[in-house]
């Protein structure tokens, strides 16, 4: 049973992979035709034979390698229009005076030349990983590409599509040709009857318009159709022009490097943009994953071998490799079933592929090139200048990006487009890399120090704190955004500013430019007085990292840097209420400590008879999480900091609370809830307090109830004030 079940699964696999193949045939036999044109296009239509034999090497001898060696399963490859006109100006600028077969040899051995150092360019490139770069290419520059693709594509088939060939007048057109070609246009563009939705569109439009063409010439328009195909050279007459093409390698002076190479590069670069993006349609079709890389090694193989062959590059086809798909194809098999096909429909059928007729083909790509076209980017702009927007300038720049590219492929050709392409990108990154990485600036922020100070230090930080200002820095520091962080240093200084902190937590990378503007910025505002500190420089952070690995950490004034942003705002806060004449701390008297809580004067002497003092030192664990309350400190002297352990992190490293001073009760909720403790408490310097145990105050209910209110009336104050400084912490944060 599981044998017979193992066949039939393996039947069905092989019927979908001929299903597939057969599809992938029809549908790339039309555009391949059509990109044949194209290539020699500039040599007239005797040469259209020898072009249309090059773009089918690309199918055929490109699909079979692609298949044996891509990760990806049904990556369809061939010929494609930009690597076509690519070739074709390459082809119109150096062919000079050359004519008949003395051209075709010559540009089939430009053809092969350019393929090969195409993908020797292409080999290297995946090897270094350029597809992930690739991918980074910003949207304009792609979709300027490719609109000039297109728009160059429709008006290289324009003439066919009239009728005439290269060289005639403008005029010279033929009526029957425009019909068949408007005609293949329509049942491209248009919707289709629900019966004929499963036939290929190309295989429907090329018959219908190969089937008016013959219609009208039965008529008697023979005058007025225009020209076929032509029958497609036999074996024989394809390798003598490969023999012709190889001995005129001998004469392609060394000069035409200087043409070859930026052409050969575009053309892998292409060549790998329309690879990744198949690959991508793929894998997102499929919910697989691939490796980019092995499947563009394998192009660039596949542009050796078909190179060698006098072939055009072959490249990744979105349109075939989900048709194919689409029609059940499974496995690497149906590409080399796809490649057998074309060739055996080239040799047993060549006569009748030579019946169609050149309007029918030009239709095809001109319907192609309309559905190229890629607009996206004109109507956001459009509503950006009409209604305005708040990031209009990224709006109208993307539309003018996409614009300049395509104005430059249509007035010049492909190749000066992508290379203004990539230099836009990277313009497009840099510009993207310098813009403004403040986040956002805030002042005042009392509260997000978590020091609980005495109540008048608290309420002159509340009135005179906006002389402390925080600028959130976010992204990338590179030689442009440093220098605009030292201009937003300045222009908080300028608006009142004593105080100024960089929050450098959020920041990603920073290059060597980028640090060493930074640290020329600071310690120029450094050397003139000015009180700027650096939060978030500490191990584990990006801008730690970067400065080390940089060697300038030393070139830091590490009294101005904080490990973390509490401390930086409580230095900055210690600082502020010196120099506004705020009293240093000092240590409280027993009695004080009660004042501070508002005990009343008569209750001082009695709650002190049942206290004791005690003392820890720096570092000491008063207070320790998950214990039973038993105690409760009233804090004389000394810092204490309340901690807690960060979630699933290392134990050593801890979140801070909250840091307790002079006048501050501690675990003072045991009074109230008797539940273990919530919290570690840490003696950051060594401490006096009053410990008051909890039991006691089950005593004082019964016995002197009066005290027992008053100290309630402390816990809700000290709570009150826990409120307040809490709320004061959320008011800093955003939503």
């Amino acid at each position: 049973m599981a044998t017979a079940a193992s066949w039939r699964h393996t039947l069905r696999r092989l019927g979908g992979d001929l299903s597939g193949a057969i599809t992938g045939g029809l549908v790339t036999l039309p555009s391949s035709i059509g990109y044949g044109l194209i290539l020699f296009g500039p040599l007239g239509t005797e040469a259209a034979s020898a072009g249309l034999v090059s773009v089918l090497l690309a199918v055929i001898i490109g699909g079979a390698v692609v298949g044996l060696f891509s990760s990806t399963r049904n990556l369809a490859v061939g010929g494609s229009s930009a690597v076509a006109l690519l070739l074709a100006s390459l082809i119109a600028n150096t062919v000079g005076t050359r004519t008949g077969a003395e051209a075709i040899a010559f540009s089939l051995a430009l053809v092969m030349v350019t393929t090969m150092l195409a993908g020797l360019i292409l080999l290297a490139m995946a090897r270094l990983g350029a597809g992930r770069l690739a991918q980074l290419m910003p949207y304009p520059v792609l979709a300027g590409i490719m609109n000039g693709t297109a728009v160059l594509l429709i008006l290289s088939m324009v003439q066919h599509a009239a009728g005439h060939s290269p060289g005639g007048h403008d005029d010279d057109w033929d009526p029957g040709a425009v019909l068949v070609a408007g005609a293949v246009i329509a049942l491209m563009r248009l919707p289709l009857p629900a019966r004929i939705r499963g036939v290929p569109r190309v295989l429907l439009a090329v018959l219908a318009g190969t089937a008016l063409h013959h219609a009208l010439l039965a008529l008697g328009g023979a005058g007025f159709v225009g020209p076929v195909l032509g029958a497609l050279p036999p074996p024989v007459a394809a390798l003598e022009d490969w023999l012709d093409a190889i001995q005129s390698l001998g004469s392609l002076q060394p000069v035409l490097l200087f043409q070859v190479v930026p052409v050969a590069g575009s053309v892998a670069m292409l060549a790998m943009l329309e690879t990744l993006a198949a690959t991508s349609a793929l894998h997102d079709a499929t919910a697989t994953d691939g490796d980019s890389r092995r499947d563009l090694v394998a192009t660039a193989g596949a542009m050796l071998v078909t190179g060698a062959a006098a072939g055009v590059a072959p490249a990744g086809s979105i349109s075939i490799s989900i048709s194919m798909l689409r029609a059940g194809a499974a496995t690497h098999l149906a590409q080399l079933l796809r490649s057998l096909l074309v060739a055996a429909s080239c040799l047993a059928f060549g006569q009748a592929i030579g019946q169609v007729p050149m309007a029918a083909l030009a239709g095809v790509l001109i319907s192609g090139g309309i559905g190229l076209m890629d607009w996206a980017a004109l109507r956001p702009a459009w509503e950006a200048l009409r209604h305005g927007a708040q990031h209009r300038g990224d709006i109208i720049g993307s539309a003018v990006v996409m614009l300049i590219v395509t104005g430059i492929a249509v007035r010049w050709s492909l190749l000066p487009a992508v290379a203004l392409g990539l230099l836009l990108a990277l313009m497009v990154f840099a510009a993207s890399m310098a813009r403004d990485v403040v986040r956002r600036v805030y002042a005042n922020p009392t509260g997000r120090s978590r020091i609980r100070r005495p109540e008048a230090d608290a309420a002159l930080l509340r009135t005179e704190g906006r002389r402390i200002v925080v600028i959130e820095l976010e992204g990338a520091i590179f030689f442009g955004s440093a220098d605009r962080v030292s201009a937003r240093v300045h222009q908080a200084l300028g608006d009142g500013a004593r105080y100024v902190i960089l929050d450098m937590r959020r920041i990603s990378r920073i290059d060597h430019s980028g640090a060493r503007r930074l640290l020329q910025a600071c310690n120029r505002l450094w050397r003139d007085d000015v009180r700027l500190s650096l939060a978030y420089v500490r191990p584990g952070m990006a801008v730690w990292n970067y400065l080390t690995e940089l060697r300038m950490m030393p070139e830091l004034n590490q009294a101005h840097v904080h490990p973390s942003l509490d401390g930086a705002i409580e230095a900055a806060e210690v600082a502020l209420l010196r120099e506004l004449g705020a009293a240093e701390a000092k240590a409280l008297s027993p009695e004080d400590g009660l004042r501070a809580l508002r005990i009343p004067e008569d209750a001082i002497a009695p709650l002190l008879a049942r206290m004791d003092r005690v003392g820890f030192a720096a570092g000491d664990l008063v207070v320790r999480a998950g214990d039973q309350a038993g105690d409760v400190w009233l804090l004389l002297s000394g810092l204490l900091d309340v901690t807690l352990p960060l979630a699933g992190g290392d134990a050593r490293l801890r979140t801070r609370l909250a840091t307790l001073a002079a006048g501050s009760l501690v675990g003072e909720m045991a009074l109230v809830s008797g539940q273990p403790r919530s919290a570690d408490v840490v003696a950051r310097t060594a401490v006096q307090c009053l410990r008051f145990e909890v039991a006691t105050m089950e005593l004082l209910r019964q016995e002197q109830p009066e005290l027992a209110y008053h100290l309630l009336a402390g816990v809700c104050l000290q709570v009150q004030q826990n409120l307040r400084q809490a709320n004061m912490t959320i008011s800093g944060l955003e939503e």
